[in-house]
Formats: structure tokens, C-alpha cells, sequence
């Protein structure tokens, strides 16, 4: 029983850490013990959108809804992450200089017109898929997806050359028994998905293809770049693989219909 209750605890502190869902428990070490079962936050952050089911609301306010229930359930906290590594991109000039602005809170007029964007593109795969069974099914398998990138970019990442939140979480993704776990819990969550579901597979493999495409590039601009993966860049790439990802399936939705 004594197990059961620690691994209900170590889960929920995961939780907080990733959502804003006030669970009672927030230790850090608890938190990264379970950071294999992070494609499960992905599930998570969807849930409430479950309610478009029974309601029936005007496209419009489908799609904010949606916008604003999957950024306030997260607290915003990988839309931060996505200002700060685009600030450091594009602002800095040297390595040292972009780990300076990566570091800084302020936010600058590249952050803000990235940050619109994506979310306009975000709010216009929404509105393209109009059967609410299927936007649903495309939220669950993106989200699930995109927050299972953040594994996956931990695991090929240098950590950050301090001591901070995103070191632990890294260097605990790359043991073998917790990349074995959550490749597991991943797989098990994806079939159970699509077995409720009957989503086409298709979906499924495209917005895998784009995610691992976007993980990698991260990947690559941060270590050209900066030199390591902090936590702000694992925000980035939850961000701009869970807009692609869902970019894609809107795309492959209305041109093949499927």
C-alpha cells in the first residue's frame, strides 16, 4: 500500500510541476522520479476540452475555448520558455550573449510577434477542424505527442551547465530503466488512444514525423547556439510541436478527409 501511495504522491507532484492543477503535492524530486509518465500530461491538458463534446457552441468560441483552457491549465508556463529561447535566438549575438537574454525575463518585440503567431496558428487549426469528435481526437493524440517531445529532447540534450530544475528531470530521462518506462507508458497510452478512439493511424505518424523533425532541430539550434537544453527550451519545443503537430492533422483532416 506503501508503494501505491508513494507512486499516487511522486505522480500528482509531477503534475504540478507541468499544470497549474492545484493537486496538494509540489516536491521537486517526487516530481522527476515520475517524469517517465509525461505523455500522460498531455492527456491531461485536453481533459477539459472534453466538455465541446455535450455543449454546442459557435465555431469561434469553440476555438477560444480550446485556446484558453489548454494555456491555463499549463499556467503558461512553456509559453514563457518559447519567449525566452526566441529572445536568445534572435537578439543574441554571441553564445554568451544569448545565454544573458535566455536568463532575462523581460520580454522583446521578437518574443511578442512570435508568440502571436504561433498562437493564431494554434487558434486556426482549431477552427479548420470543424467535427468536434474529431478536433477532440486530434487534441488528445497532439498533446500526448508534443508533451512526450520534452523526453524525448532531454533524453539527446547536453543539461544546462548549472544547477537548475531542467538538470534533474535531463539526467534522470536518460537512465535506461526510466527511457525503457516511458517508451512503455507511452506506447500503451497511444494504443489506448486510438482503441477508444478509431483515429486513422495516419494522424498519428504524421504528427510523430513532425514532432521528431521539430525535436531535433531544437535540438540543433540549441546546442549550435547556446550549448545546452534548459528548461526554457523544452517549453519551446512543447510549444511548436504541439502547433505543428496539430497544424498537420488539420491539413491532412480537410484535404484527405479522413
Amino acid at each position: 500500500m506503501s508503494k501505491v501511495k508513494n507512486f499516487v504522491i511522486e505522480f500528482l507532484s509531477l503534475i504540478s510541476f507541468f499544470t497549474r492543477i492545484p493537486t496538494g503535492y509540489h516536491n521537486l524530486e517526487n516530481a522527476v522520479k515520475k517524469f517517465y509518465l509525461i505523455s500522460i500530461i498531455g492527456l491531461i491538458h485536453v481533459l477539459p476540452t472534453y466538455i465541446l463534446i455535450i455543449i454546442e457552441v459557435p465555431k469561434l468560441v469553440k476555438g477560444l475555448y480550446v485556446v484558453l483552457t489548454t494555456y491555463l491549465i499549463t499556467g503558461f508556463l512553456h509559453l514563457e520558455g518559447f519567449c525566452d529561447f526566441i529572445d536568445a535566438l534572435i537578439g543574441g549575438k554571441s553564445k554568451e550573449d544569448r545565454i544573458r537574454i535566455l536568463k532575462d525575463k523581460c520580454r522583446g518585440s521578437f518574443a511578442i510577434i512570435s508568440v502571436t503567431l504561433l498562437i493564431l496558428t494554434y487558434f486556426i487549426s482549431i477552427l479548420s477542424i470543424e467535427n468536434t469528435i474529431k478536433l477532440i481526437q486530434l487534441l488528445t493524440i497532439t498533446h500526448v505527442i508534443s508533451c512526450e517531445s520534452m523526453y524525448i529532447l532531454s533524453i539527446i540534450s547536453i543539461e544546462e551547465p548549472y544547477e537548475g530544475i531542467a538538470k534533474k528531470f535531463m539526467k534522470f530521462a536518460k537512465q535506461r530503466v526510466n527511457i525503457i518506462k516511458n517508451v512503455l507508458t507511452f506506447m500503451i497510452l497511444l494504443l489506448i488512444v486510438h482503441l477508444l478512439t478509431s483515429l486513422s493511424v495516419l494522424y498519428t505518424i504524421s504528427a510523430l514525423t513532425v514532432v521528431l523533425l521539430a525535436t531535433l532541430y531544437t535540438r540543433y539550434l540549441a546546442h549550435k547556439l547556446i550549448g545546452f537544453v534548459n528548461g526554457d527550451i523544452i517549453g519551446f519545443n512543447f510549444e511548436i510541436c504541439r502547433t505543428i503537430s496539430l497544424l498537420t492533422c488539420s491539413i491532412i483532416c480537410n484535404y484527405l478527409n479522413l
